[in-house]
């Protein structure tokens, strides 16, 4: 959770001028990062305008509280290739932001930047982080269903791509971190619930996400496993030979370890449980996709904290944070 204090001006100590429409409303302010940038007071989304503004309210969120220089900021908004008024112009976005979101949120000008004090505030995204990590913790040990409630709530704070209104610029470097964290909690939900023998119930989610992410190995390995201990075998035989030809007419590779040990434990007639493997940690702020790089050539008790506080949940569910197929990511 990140606050929100008095508003100063440009100039050191300066006001932070009138009250703009939907300023000082009742109620704490809630921030949505996952998803189109945005402003809830009170059930209502505070107007804000423009993709530029959104930009400028999503990179000071993400400082969480740190400074954000005017040249961090002329990046998000114009990349390389700022206009000669940028800094006037960051000035007026940030200006509009202060009488827009009144006293649920003060953004001070320090030295060369601007600070963003929003620890009144609800972000969707420290919510997310939050429940993921517990959930991965519940998952290491061995506390499944938990991790899948955990993990579910994490999932639900979501409400589309990430930073959706925001710049192309911005995008390139936020996007891809957020959706791996995303990716990382569905991967791990979905092991909690194999590891509870639900297999039946998460075939249907597992073939819509297995259509819309082809080339994703762990994601079409969960489906093996559930087709498997579904008695439809014939079927998890197909569904590795297409993931076979399209791994290599789209990537140049062969199935990796994980993908071709659920095969080989299916044709075995393996254990369901999915084999344990260190969770990795969150991506580096700046860093893109990574490419494949295989080529052919052979604490227990603590209570589950309330979910996200604006809950849109990833697709329509059935109760168990299962998606229709109806529904995109």
């Amino acid at each position: 959770m990140l606050n929100s204090a008095g508003v100063a001006s440009r100039s050191a100590g300066g006001d932070s001028g009138p009250a703009g429409p939907g300023a000082g409303g009742p109620g704490p302010l809630v921030f949505r990062l996952l998803g189109p940038v945005s402003a809830i007071r009170a059930g209502a989304v505070v107007p804000l305008s423009g993709t530029k503004i959104h930009t400028v309210l999503a990179v000071l969120l993400l400082a969480r509280g740190a400074l954000v220089a005017d040249s961090r900021l002329s990046a998000a908004l114009w990349e390389d290739a700022p206009p000669p008024t940028s800094n006037a112009q960051i000035y007026t976005y940030v200006s509009r932001l202060r009488k827009t979101l009144g006293n649920g949120a003060r953004i001070h000008r320090k030295g060369p930047g601007y600070v963003f004090d929003a620890r009144g505030a609800e972000i969707d995204l420290l919510t997310f982080e939050r429940l993921e990590r517990l959930g991965r913790r519940a998952f290491e040990e061995n506390r499944h269903e938990e991790a899948g409630r955990l993990l579910g709530a994490a999932l639900d704070c979501w409400s589309g791509h990430a930073l959706e209104n925001a710049t192309e610029h911005l995008l390139r470097f936020e996007r891809p971190r957020l959706e791996a964290l995303r990716k990382r909690a569905l991967d791990c939900r979905i092991e909690a619930d194999l590891s509870l023998g639900r297999h039946r119930l998460l075939v249907p989610e597992l073939l819509f996400l297995v259509a819309r992410f082809p080339t994703d190995e762990n994601l079409r390995a969960h489906l093996i496993t559930a087709l498997h201990h579904s008695d439809r075998q014939a079927e998890a035989v197909r569904v590795y030979g297409e993931g076979r030809r399209i791994l290599d007419e789209q990537l140049g590779v062969l199935p990796g370890r994980r993908l071709s040990g659920a095969y080989l434990r299916m044709l075995r007639g393996g254990s369901a449980e999915t084999p344990r493997r260190p969770l990795v940690p969150p991506p580096a702020r700046t860093a893109a996709p990574t490419g494949h790089d295989r080529r052919k050539t052979g604490g227990p008790g603590e209570p589950v904290p309330r979910r996200c506080p604006v809950r849109t949940a990833l697709f329509p569910t059935d109760g168990r944070n299962r998606p229709s197929p109806t529904q995109g990511w």
